[in-house]
């Protein structure tokens, strides 16, 4: 199984999810709702035979690799002082440690990283590539039986904050999560200091994933990152429409005509796939309010806890 075969998959799997949607919407209006149901059922079947197809192909392909190449004049290439080594391979494993279990746990920065997740993502250096200074590390991608991979979403999320425009980084930090995000910022302190120019590699099931860590450009990140600070949590309900739904995250439009655009936790899935859009619910929404900021980034996250039927 190629990564192609992969991106194909989730393209393919995407078009299926609209498809079944559109389908389940159509039963409400049509006048042959028996025919509408056939339409559904033959939908419904192909989305989850694609995304059985999508874990086993994904089963495969065991291994992620990533890859972090440094720039600098202070040592020779193919080489890297032990001290250097040691405190870079400490500050990326603790970043994608931290950005995977904020994935996979449901109380993310509020608690320890358990020994089990540490061995079922088993992040690992595979060696410095001859030629150039070079770190290749690998872990374990395989998703669990609901077909969630925390390393590949930690991943993701490791590379969206460096690449998340300022007006929408503070969603992205909610994402990773507080203790990934201070690893980067360390991580960035380090190249700095060493005057090293970075570039960071992942090739993705559906997507290649590339940094170039020019100077300016990791000042730029560690700046904004550590310019945020820590924010204040609430959670209340509201009630709203649905106005999208997509992968991680639903769209609500309240009825006092806020808009949210809230991730959820993957234990929320089964309350989740069966929402249709326009439908009208009561979500338990937990707020993050991070400080004001000197460059104007947004202060707002919301992550969705639950959702119940309207009173």
């Amino acid at each position: 199984m190629t990564d192609r075969a992969i991106a194909d998959i989730e393209k393919e799997l995407e078009v299926v999810c609209r498809i079944d949607e559109r389908n389940r919407q159509a039963i409400e209006t049509s006048k042959r709702p028996l025919v509408e149901e056939v339409f559904l059922a033959s939908s419904t079947a192909r989305r989850k035979g694609l995304e059985k197809e999508l874990q086993y192909a994904k089963l495969e392909r065991m291994h992620e690799l990533f890859r972090l190449r440094l720039h600098t004049a202070s040592f020779s290439p193919g080489t890297i002082p032990l001290r250097v080594l040691a405190k870079l391979a400490d500050l990326l494993n603790g970043a994608l440690e931290q950005a995977a279990w904020h994935v996979w746990d449901l109380d993310g920065d509020s608690t320890i990283i358990s020994e089990d997740f540490r061995h079922r993502i088993n992040l690992r250096l595979a060696g410095i590539q001859t030629g150039s200074t070079e770190l290749v590390l690998i872990g374990d991608i395989a998703p669990d039986l609901s077909g969630v991979s925390a390393l590949e979403d930690g991943l993701k999320n490791f590379f969206d904050i460096l690449s998340t425009p300022n007006d929408q980084l503070v969603d992205v930090v909610n994402g990773i999560g507080s203790k990934a995000t201070k690893s980067i910022v360390e991580l960035m302190k380090t190249f700095e200091n060493g005057e090293m120019a970075a570039e960071l590699s992942w090739k993705a099931p559906s997507n290649n994933y590339y940094w170039d860590g020019k100077t300016e450009e990791i000042k730029r990140i560690r700046y904004l990152l550590q310019d945020i600070g820590d924010p204040a949590t609430s959670i209340k309900g509201v009630t709203g429409v649905i106005s999208e739904l997509t992968r991680k995250r639903v769209k609500i439009e309240t009825d006092v005509g806020d808009k949210i655009n809230a991730r959820y936790h993957h234990s929320l899935s089964e309350k989740v796939n069966v929402l249709h859009l326009n439908e009208r619910r009561t979500f338990k929404i937990e707020t993050k309010s991070y400080p004001q900021d000197s460059v104007g980034i947004k202060n707002a996250a919301y992550r969705l806890l639950d959702i119940t039927s309207v009173d």
